[in-house]
């Protein structure tokens, strides 16, 4: 039997908006939360790849299977029940790129703020897995010595063509709160 996660109004602390892109039923969702914790405690607890589903409810597989000076290739699965009953399972390889001092100009997640703030990337791309793309980034914002900092979370995924692009983003949108007041709360508890 499934059990939702106790929520205590945590996603609406998480703000969320969805974007269709020019390429067909490609999405690209942003979702934006303040963290009562400094930026390298956020950093700190996205990093630690290897416990990551201990405080990710949605995460039914986490595994890291490698550590490299600026990444990690990581495998996961999802699972998230649906309205309808059926349950939602999305299993991806991820090749993940950490920078400290944010993505490089001209990457594809470069936002214009990144030049005024102080800003760290971890990103994400699909190497194998269920959805036709899959990438994005975890944008944490704060300055060093500063209490609270903010995260951002950018995530372009382009369904399988027999999926239903608004059912999948629907689900992909109520994970991403529930999964951003996660690391909320694992961070400001450190």
């Amino acid at each position: 039997e499934y059990v939702e996660p106790v929520k205590e109004n945590l996603p609406d602390e998480v703000s969320v908006s969805v974007a269709s892109l020019p390429s067909r039923n490609l999405r690209e969702l942003t979702a934006v939360t303040r963290i009562n914790a400094p930026a390298e405690s956020v950093w700190d607890t996205l990093t630690s790849y290897e416990t990551l589903h201990e405080f990710i409810p949605g995460l039914a597989v986490n595994e890291c299977l490698e550590r490299t000076e600026s990444g990690a290739t990581l495998l996961q699965i999802g699972e998230a029940n649906t309205a309808v009953g059926f349950r939602f399972k999305a299993r991806v390889l991820l090749d993940i790129g950490e920078y400290p001092q944010g993505v490089p100009e001209g990457h594809i997640f470069r936002l214009e703020s990144d030049a005024t703030e102080s800003v760290r990337d971890i990103t994400f791309s699909q190497i194998e897995g269920d959805f036709k793309e899959y990438e994005g980034t975890w944008k944490i914002l704060g300055n060093e010595g500063e209490g609270t900092s903010k995260l951002v979370y950018i995530l372009r995924v382009k369904p399988q063509p027999w999926l239903p692009v608004s059912l999948v983003m629907r689900k992909v949108s109520q994970e991403v709160k529930i999964n951003l007041s996660c690391v909320r709360m694992q961070a400001e508890a450190k």
